[in-house]
């Protein structure tokens, strides 16, 4: 389907906003392995399994009455898909899509069918460059002009659900949304949410965003640092302000074992910029281990051979408290602790660091 016969049926006018309830019935197709156990279907925003049904003869069904036509997770193991809530809808376990169904998943449908035209766009573009000999970074640095093209398109799609769909396709395109944070200003997002719909803005999604958003505008550039504990590889308990507004500028470097593109930019970014920079003592680089496990993070270190100091958070609360809930992310602060910036990567936080340093 072109993108633009998509885009008139995004920008439909809302439903009428109603708290009544929605009677459903989700079904689909299992392979043999499958036979006998049970499906879920899982509410994401309350994060509870609302109901279930066993597979049999190669299919399930699973029918009755819920409160608000919902963006839900059907699922068993590897066997998932989600769906609105609402009506008859058949889901696939390949696409992990509904199949067919409602008129709101028809909708849903089309609205990740308009996102996936631009990504298949940019997907097109970035095996292009590789098939002329880019690598990383300039890859990465070449890829993102487009990105920051093609950009507001993406966001105008997803703006458009979220101000007229206050159902499972607005929950949808809030999470979709969320994720572009370093594309999405807290600024911007004060402008949108005043527009979102009544059931949207009671969704535990939405209080977590808009709180995250708050962070953000909290250590947005020109702010001070804000602590938080933390303990070294060995143990020992410290907190960020043991490193950070210590007289020395310090790139923060929030990464996990478990993410590739982390490893990749301390590979080829960080651990050149540390070669160079390492003698130098009005500079030091510091990882946090974030949203991992110590020892996963400690072998990680010792397997890429990362020599700058390291220490590990408890969990996910220094993204919170920095407003994101993507890793690698990375903060320069000022030798008083000022947050210099927050979307550095690639040869332009080598060109930055080594400038500021040097004036």
């Amino acid at each position: 389907m072109k993108l633009k016969s998509i885009l008139p049926v995004l920008s439909l006018s809302s439903f009428a906003l109603s708290f009544a309830a929605v009677n459903y019935t989700v079904k689909g197709e299992l392979p043999a392995d499958m036979e006998g156990k049970t499906i879920y279907l899982h509410d994401y925003d309350k994060r509870v399994n609302i109901d279930s049904a066993k597979v049999v003869n190669g299919k399930f069904s699973a029918s009755g009455t819920y409160d608000h036509p919902i963006l839900v997770r059907v699922e068993n193991g590897n066997y998932f898909s989600n769906c609105i809530l609402d009506s008859v809808v058949t889901v696939d376990f390949n696409t992990h899509q509904p199949a067919d169904g409602s008129e709101l998943n028809r909708k849903y449908i089309e609205y990740y069918a308009a996102l996936d035209a631009i990504d298949d766009e940019l997907k097109r573009f970035r095996n292009e460059l590789k098939s002329h000999g880019f690598e990383q970074p300039q890859l990465g640095e070449i890829y993102k002009l487009l990105w920051d093209k093609k950009n507001p398109l993406t966001l105008e799609i997803m703006e458009n659900a979220l101000k007229n769909e206050d159902n499972g396709i607005g929950y949808t395109a809030l999470v979709d949304y969320s994720s572009l944070q370093r594309n999405i200003t807290p600024e911007k997002w004060e402008a949108i949410k005043d527009s979102i719909p009544a059931w949207l803005k009671s969704t535990r999604l939405y209080a977590d965003r808009d709180r995250e958003f708050a962070n953000q505008k909290r250590t947005a550039v020109g702010q001070p640092f804000v602590d938080f504990n933390a303990t070294t590889p060995d143990g020992k308990e410290v907190k960020l302000s043991d490193y950070v507004g210590k007289g020395k500028y310090v790139v923060v470097d929030f990464w996990a074992s478990w993410c590739g593109p982390c490893r990749q930019e301390a590979r080829d970014v960080l651990k050149p910029l540390y070669e160079q920079l390492k003698d130098n003592d009005k500079f030091e680089i510091l990882g946090v281990g974030v949203w991992d496990q110590p020892e996963r993070l400690k072998a990680a270190i010792e397997q890429d051979g990362n020599e700058w100091r390291q220490i590990f958070a408890n969990g996910m609360e220094p993204m919170k408290l920095y407003g994101f809930d993507f890793v690698p992310m990375i903060i320069f602060f000022a030798p008083d602790g000022t947050i210099l910036n927050r979307t550095l990567r690639g040869n332009t936080l080598i060109t930055t660091v080594t400038t500021t340093i040097s004036e």
